[in-house]
C-alpha cells in the first residue's frame, strides 16, 4: 500500500507485487519423462515446442508476402527514376 499526497510537487511512488507462491510438482508430473522442468516457459504436451501457448493462430505468410511485393515495387520505382535522370 502507498499514499499519494495532493501536492503540486513530484512524488516518487513505488508499488511491488507480492511474490507468487511456489508450486510443487505432483507425483504424476514427476513421473513424466521428457517433460519440461523448471524455467523455460514451456507448456507440456505441445510436441516439445517451448514457446508459450498464446492462442494466436495468425498466418504470417500473407503479411510477409505483401512486404516482399512492396519492397519489389519500391525498388522498381527507384530504379526507373535513376535511369530517367
Amino acid at each position: 500500500s502507498f499514499e499519494v499526497k495532493d501536492t503540486p510537487k513530484l512524488q516518487k511512488v513505488e508499488m511491488k507485487d507480492k511474490p507468487a507462491p511456489e508450486e510443487k510438482p505432483t507425483e504424476k508430473e514427476k513421473e513424466k519423462p521428457g517433460s519440461p522442468s523448471g524455467s523455460g516457459g514451456g507448456v507440456s504436451g505441445n510436441g516439445g515446442n517451448s514457446a508459450p501457448a498464446t492462442g494466436d493462430q495468425t498466418n504470417v505468410v500473407p503479411p510477409l508476402l505483401a512486404m516482399a511485393v512492396s519492397l519489389a515495387v519500391i525498388a522498381l520505382v527507384m530504379r526507373r527514376r535513376r535511369r530517367e535522370e
